[in-house]
């Protein structure tokens, strides 16, 4: 014990003769410092604490000074880091380097802590000595944690999505999910491999203006608000697809980042095509056709149903059934629209009365229908007036013939 404390007395009075002997000043400058100091010997004995190391480790200068790196980790509950500390203290003395490398004990509190120990070789008197340089990393390494689990939790999700998800930072994708991949035909290692800018290629050239003149907006932060715009996605084959985008800033590993969502409309682009065929057809169909709601409310007529009733689509949509058929009325409606339910579909005759007064004779086959939650009436019309014309001629003729024969 007296040797070990006659070497630290030793290197004390080296130590103040480097100072000019000032011992007030010198330990005052130690103190000051933000970072937690031990001086070590070659032999991993340790000779000196600041107030900073005394308080990182929450230990007294007697339970520190005098004793080996060994036994200081043991009383930190750290021994499994001894050779790591012992191999940095060789190196540094033999090659006159530094070295720096991390540990975490537990505190007296029981809270896991993370220190960086940064080992600097260093002459006092001419002695060598290691100044063993203490920082508490512990908050950045819990919310690097944090970040970690974040990130995970994100990646997690991500995959699990029917949406393509990318991050773009400086023009490069960060980060994407599988759908991506799916939805492009380009591998995980070919996408994590393009040089910035090189993503363009997914935009049709026609679409390449007005989806960049957006993402170079956003960067130089014209647009802070969350952006939405669709174009041709052009994918590894050449397949062509539409796309939704829907993006917005987000903080990103020590910057800004986009975080852009694709949705691949294909599917809903060729459903609209064909509603779209279907509403021509229908728009253009020879046959007069009227949809009506129960309350008799007409909601959709064709080209043909205005001009057989000389009315406008405007005019007709605010109208109900019985204002064009004579033959229904307010208050049969009601008891038609059970019928019709009941039915399903059937034909019938009746008039239809255009907008200058006259009345001519339809063929009507009305169906029900249920879509959702609501109920429709469809109903096709036919103007049979040349076949009642035809029908009449005929009868006259028939009672012609009819006269002439009983008379012969």
């Amino acid at each position: 014990m007296a040797k070990k404390e006659a070497k630290s007395k030793l290197f004390e009075e080296r130590f103040l003769q480097s100072f000019n002997n000032k011992r007030e000043l010198s330990l005052s400058i130690l103190d000051s410092l933000s970072v937690g100091i031990f001086i070590v010997d070659i032999k991993g004995e340790l000779l000196f604490s600041n107030e900073k190391a005394r308080y990182i480790f929450d230990l007294s200068m007697d339970q520190i000074v005098g004793k080996s790196l060994r036994k200081f980790l043991l009383i930190l509950q750290a021994p499994k880091y001894t050779s790591k500390f012992e191999a940095a203290l060789r190196e540094v003395f033999n090659h006159k380097t530094s070295r720096i490398l991390e540990f975490q004990f537990y505190d007296s509190e029981d809270t896991l802590r993370w220190i960086k120990a940064s080992f600097f070789p260093i002459k006092i008197s001419n002695s060598n000595y290691i100044s063993l340089n203490f920082q508490d990393i512990s908050e950045g390494k819990y919310f690097e944690l944090q970040l970690h689990e974040s990130e995970e939790k994100f990646r997690i999700i991500s995959e699990q999505l029917f949406i393509a998800i990318i991050i773009f930072q400086d023009f490069q994708i960060k980060f994407h999910n599988k759908k991506l991949i799916d939805l492009t035909g380009y591998s995980a290692d070919e996408i994590n491999s393009w040089k910035p800018g090189e993503f363009i290629k997914l935009i049709h050239p026609d679409d390449r203006k007005g989806a960049m003149s957006k993402i170079r907006n956003r960067y130089i932060g014209k647009i802070n608000t969350l952006i939405n715009y669709q174009f041709r996605l052009v994918s590894k084959n050449g397949e062509i697809k539409w796309v939704e985008v829907f993006s917005k800033a987000i903080p990103y590993k020590n910057g800004e980042a986009d975080l852009t969502t694709i949705i691949d409309l294909s599917d809903k682009k060729k459903i609209e095509q064909d509603l779209l065929f279907t509403q021509f057809s229908l728009d253009h169909s020879a046959e007069a056709t009227f949809w009506a709601v129960s309350n008799a409310d007409l909601i959709y007529v064709n080209e043909a149903a205005c001009h057989s009733l000389g009315y406008s689509r405007e005019e007709l949509l605010n109208m109900k059934v019985y204002d064009i058929d004579p033959n229904m009325s307010e208050d049969v409606w009601a008891d038609h629209w059970n019928d019709l339910k009941n039915r399903g579909t059937f034909t019938l005759e009746t008039h239809h009365l255009c907008k200058n007064g006259n009345l001519f004779p339809v063929e009507i086959t009305v169906n029900y229908l249920e879509y959702g939650f609501s109920e429709y009436n469809c109903v096709i019309a036919r103007n049979i007036s040349e076949r009642k014309g035809a029908e009449e001629r005929l009868k006259k003729s028939e009672q012609k013939y009819r006269e002439a024969y009983r008379f012969v």
